[in-house]
């Protein structure tokens, strides 16, 4: 039986076409389930925290509520915040995307404004890509579902593509490797 290679062009491919898949048919799933994982990660992690800290008392004798760990009741809110409501907090992330998107527009409209008073030529094309960048972020604020949608099912797209030119790759080397014997 021939073992596969996890690294050849071939196995990377398929992979890849696979993932992008996945990204297309499920993406805005694949992100609130990565929420819900990393809440889940966080409720382990502090719940692992926390048992570490109560071994370690010395006095065993302390009630259960004055061993317990600032940090571990932290994390552990975190992780089951992140857990409770992972589609809010996917729109919250995209949220904040438009904010910084939003900020960026300005900051640029401002360097256009502080380039004109220092009396330098600005193109017209500065202009539209600033249009384009407050445009960008007014559609990310008012949708941020669609945007985790359509981000995610351009990275699959891409991913296939990249599978794809792989799997040319893989088959290309194949036939120059048959002529050359």
């Amino acid at each position: 039986m021939k073992k596969i290679n996890p690294t050849s062009p071939l196995t990377l491919g398929i992979v890849a076409i696979v993932f992008g898949l996945i990204l297309i048919l499920f993406g805005k799933g694949v992100l609130e389930f990565s929420v819900l994982l990393t809440g889940i990660t966080l409720i382990v992690i502090a719940i692992i925290q926390q048992i570490a800290t109560t071994k370690t008392q010395e006095d065993k004798s302390k009630p259960f509520l004055k061993t317990l760990s600032a940090t571990a009741v932290t994390i552990f809110t975190i992780g089951v915040l992140l857990a409770a409501f992972n589609e809010f907090w996917v729109k919250f992330a995209m949220t904040l995307v438009g904010v910084a998107i939003l900020l960026l527009a300005v900051a640029y409209i401002m360097q256009i404004i502080q380039a004109k008073k220092a009396g330098l030529q600005t193109s017209p094309i500065h202009y539209v890509i600033f249009v384009v960048v407050v445009a960008a972020s007014i559609l990310i604020l008012t949708k941020p579902s669609y945007i985790a949608d359509f981000i995610m099912e351009l990275t699959g797209a891409v991913y296939i593509f990249c599978g794809a030119l792989e799997l040319s790759n893989y088959f290309t080397m194949k036939k120059i490797q048959k002529r050359l014997k």
